[in-house]
């Protein structure tokens, strides 16, 4: 009796054409039900919930399965699941959860399987990427959710990367933030161990029916599927009685997992005036999943004013990571709207009046957007032509300039003026990284040789030796010859190793690009006495250039009376690959007893496994290898011996690792 007045609840029909369907939906005739669940599918929306959780809670087993089948089945209504399983009745709830599933399966069919082996991945994803990668010390001690977005945008090989919500505060202790080095799967075993994090990744076991991705989770989390991570994710993004930061953190974990629906999903709530969905959508953005909505003129226009209060304290080192995120976002939204209108003048509407690192983020988006036009260049000129320009704001305008340079033309006579304040950007480049930008984007643009940059080298010491060679190759390749000559023999008189390494360095930049300009700038080197003939000879041989006969000389006399100081022994060593290569690595062994520091006569040891490994000359190294370490013993050397380990020496054949954070556009370290 109480089955039969439940059923007939159930057929009672309800207002307007969704009622009729829900009845028919619970149909005796087969042939009815099965029409209403395709006409359920392809008409319901997120608004219907009410409605069918009432019919949810008055109807049997049978229709609950097919609404679900029907919510299921169609991408576009997560929301309408999520609602419905955040309800408080049982059956409603229950509904949405399948619906949930219906969806989730039908995009990844393996995801109710457990998490695999850590093996399983780690040897995967090294064998498909065993390119070396690095980051910094500032890089690898970002909060982990800042970290995990740098590795996945700039790795070039590496699966959808996850951080579990309630992992969202963790971050590299400041005492472990040290550079990390290694292969992509090396990195996130590192940097989740560093962060007391475990990786619980899905899709790695051989015939698994599962996509491919990993969750960094607390350690402590218990064990769950893929499909019950991913429900979570889009729970924790609807539930409007979780805080605003949590529903961030999902929104940021259901982007990183790669659904398509679940990006829509968030679209519509963001759409819907759920701000915290527009988290996730930036995540996205920046892995290169745009939503629609992001291309949206008006909308660019707030996300612009956003971005300028982000950028309002630039001591809040938290809102700049995350103005640095929307930057990425409106640059990845690309230059025209869905429509056709072009977006890229937006980001110059109040440009004037912006701060300094919020206007550096507008032009980070010009240059990512790609898309000339007379505005945007005006702009950077500007900045260019002030003296009161920030040496980073001006940095950004040449990548800007740099960027835009194949879609504008500029005559001969419109040639770029260097920046008003040409001084401030040798203080901007303070390491390898920045040194090797400024002399690509001022060679790349062909900047004149400023005025500014003459006569420095009479500073000497005053100035970082990097930075003095970074001057000589600029002035050489932009043809201020006698600036590049002055530099080069400055350098050449400072004897301190760090000038000598920074000499050979230049020499072999210039080498890589034009050998005949790289041997005339060491052809007029100071060559007068024995002593200077000696140092210019060995920055030739170290530099790689093709050892003129005055060279040749000298290293015969250093195979024949070997050498007496660390920069004639690197030399030397410097020629182990060529065509006296036998006799120099004889020499070299027995120069190991010269009175020299350790670390002097290991650098000239990795410089001759370097030039060996190069030729590929595996016979000679490994015969080499077995030579130094008989004379490590005849000399009862204990610190020699202990760097001459088999696994330790020669170091591993690897290539340079490639920056990870190279052409981050991070407001934070502008």
């Amino acid at each position: 009796m109480l089955a039969f007045a439940l059923l007939a609840l159930a057929l009672l029909p309800l207002d307007g054409a969704l009622g009729d369907w829900l009845v028919r939906a619970a149909s005796a005739d087969g042939a009815e039900r099965e029409r209403a669940q395709r006409w359920l599918a392809t008409h319901l929306e997120e608004r219907d919930a009410a409605e069918l959780a009432a019919r949810a809670a008055s109807g049997d087993a049978e229709l609950r399965e097919r609404l679900a089948r029907a919510i299921g089945g169609e991408p576009h209504l997560v929301g309408l699941a999520a609602r419905l399983a955040l309800g408080r009745e049982p059956a409603a709830s229950q509904l949405g959860r399948e619906a949930l599933r219906e969806q989730i399966l039908e995009w990844d069919p393996g995801a109710e399987g457990d998490a695999g082996e850590a093996l399983d991945w780690l040897f995967e994803l090294r064998s498909r990427a065993p390119e070396r990668l690095a980051l910094d010390a500032q890089e690898n001690g970002l909060a982990t959710d800042a970290w995990l977005d740098l590795v996945v945008r700039r790795a070039s090989v590496v699966p959808p990367l996850v951080l579990d919500p309630r992992a969202r505060e963790s971050r590299a202790p400041s005492t472990a933030a040290a550079p990390l080095e290694g292969t992509i799967s090396e990195i996130l075993l590192e940097g989740g161990a560093a962060r007391g994090l475990s990786l619980r990744a899905y899709g790695f076991t051989p015939g698994d029916e599962a996509r491919p991705w990993i969750v960094y989770a607390p350690r402590t989390a218990p064990r769950a599927s893929a499909l019950e991570f991913t429900t979570g994710f889009v729970l924790g993004a609807a539930d409007p009685e979780l805080p605003a930061e949590e529903r961030a953190a999902n929104a940021r974990a259901l982007s990183g997992t790669g659904w398509p629906a679940g990006l829509a999903f968030l679209e519509q709530r963001w759409l819907g005036g759920d701000e915290s969905a527009l988290e996730g959508l930036l995540v996205a953005a920046g892995r290169g999943r745009v939503a629609v909505a992001l291309a949206d003129p008006a909308r660019q226009r707030a996300l612009y004013a956003r971005l300028a209060a982000l950028c309002a304290d630039e001591r809040d080192a938290a809102a700049l990571e995350r103005a640095s995120r929307l930057a990425r976002a409106l640059s990845a939204a690309g230059p025209s709207s869905p429509a056709g209108e072009t977006l890229g003048p937006l980001a110059l509407e109040g440009f004037d009046q912006a701060a300094p690192r919020e206007r550096w983020l507008r032009l980070a988006v010009l240059e990512g957007q790609g898309r000339s036009f007379p505005e945007a260049l005006a702009a950077a000129d500007a900045l260019l032509a002030s003296a009161a320009t920030p040496a980073p704001l001006a940095i950004q305008a040449l990548r800007v300039r740099a960027a835009l340079a194949g879609t504008a033309s500029r005559a001969p006579a419109d040639a770029l003026a260097p920046p008003a304040d040409a001084l401030a950007l040798l203080d901007w480049a303070t390491d390898a990284r920045r040194r090797a930008e400024l002399r690509s984007l001022w060679t790349g643009l062909a900047l004149p040789w400023p005025e500014a940059w003459n006569g420095l080298e009479a500073r000497g010491s005053a100035l970082a030796p990097r930075t003095r060679a970074l001057l000589v190759e600029i002035a050489w390749e932009r043809g201020a010859r006698e600036a590049g000559l002055a530099g080069a023999r400055a350098l050449f008189a400072d004897r301190a190793p760090e000038s000598f390494a920074a000499l050979c360095d230049t020499l072999a930049e210039l080498s890589a690009r034009d050998p005949l300009s790289a041997r005339t700038l060491a052809d007029a080197l100071p060559r007068a006495s024995e002593a200077q003939r000696a140092h210019a000879s060995a920055a030739a041989l170290v530099a790689g250039l093709t050892p003129a006969p005055a060279e040749l000389e000298w290293l015969a006399q250093l195979v024949e009376q070997g050498p007496r100081t660390a920069e004639a022994l690197l030399a030397l060593a410097s020629q182990s690959a060529g065509g006296r290569g036998a006799e120099v690595r004889a020499k070299l062994v027995e120069a190991l007893g010269a009175k020299l520091a350790l670390e002097d006569r290991m650098a000239a040891l990795d410089e001759a496994a370097r030039a060996l490994a190069e030729q590929g000359a595996d016979a000679a190294l490994e015969n080499l290898a077995s030579a130094v370490r008989e004379r490590a013993r005849q000399l009862a050397d204990a610190g020699l011996r202990a760097q001459l380990r088999p696994g330790r020496w020669p170091p591993p054949r690897e290539g340079a690792a490639r920056p990870l954070g190279r052409s981050e556009r991070e407001v934070g370290r502008w």
